[in-house]
């Protein structure tokens, strides 16, 4: 696979809005295919395919909070985020996504949930389903 090649195709259609071609290229930010690795850029084309509703997206976003990869590290927006990929996943992706969660759960106090619940009914309302 050409890894350049096809960072071009993603990208051109990811500055078009296509969440999938945003996740995609997120995913090559993450692991350097393509393109120089970073995290942080990772992270914002995450964001972006997220606000159209791409539930992997949501998934590698939690990890990036959870690990702490391109962002501070955060279990309660990591919480946030896999609730929402959980959510609205297929049922072949919920038992990798509940999983993470569990783990989430483990190390948070009920304060921490609770305010992972109020960021996850916030972002309900911007998230395309």
């Amino acid at each position: 696979m050409d890894f350049a090649q096809a960072v071009h195709w993603y990208r051109l259609a990811a500055e078009q809005g296509q969440p999938q071609a945003q996740s995609n290229l997120g995913f090559m930010y993450q692991n350097g295919q393509g393109v120089a690795r970073d995290p942080g850029q990772a992270v914002q084309w995450w964001r972006r395919a997220a606000l159209g509703g791409n539930t992997s997206a949501l998934f590698n976003l939690a990890v990036a909070y959870f690990n702490g990869d391109g962002v501070m590290a955060d279990d309660i927006e990591a919480y946030k985020w896999v609730e929402l990929a959980e959510t609205h996943a297929s049922d072949e992706r919920q038992l990798k996504y509940t999983a993470l969660r569990e783990t989430l759960l483990m190390k948070m106090t009920t304060a921490q949930v609770a305010e992972g619940h109020q960021r996850v009914q916030e972002w309900t309302g911007v998230f395309k389903k």
